[in-house]
């Protein structure tokens, strides 16, 4: 048996496309339906988005759920 450590790819679009009004970034107060308008707007990083919706701008724990926003958006592109 293998340790398999999940890679974004394996993640994205699990839990995050079911629920677009669930918060992501509880600093800020940011949900995923905000990241996913920031992205469709042209944010393509994770630095725009942290620019454009404060999101992962305070303690930085969600990162990781910003990190495979991003990746689930630019795969539809």
């Amino acid at each position: 048996m293998t340790n398999k450590i999940p890679q974004l790819s394996d993640l994205a679009g699990s839990q995050l496309s079911e629920d677009d009004e669930r918060t992501t970034c509880f600093c800020h107060n940011v949900n995923v339906k905000t990241i996913r308008e920031a992205i469709r707007r042209g944010a393509d990083t994770v630095e725009k988005i942290k620019s454009e919706t404060c999101a992962s701008t305070g303690c930085g724990g969600c990162e990781w759920d910003v990190m495979m926003i991003l990746e689930e958006e630019l795969k539809k592109r």
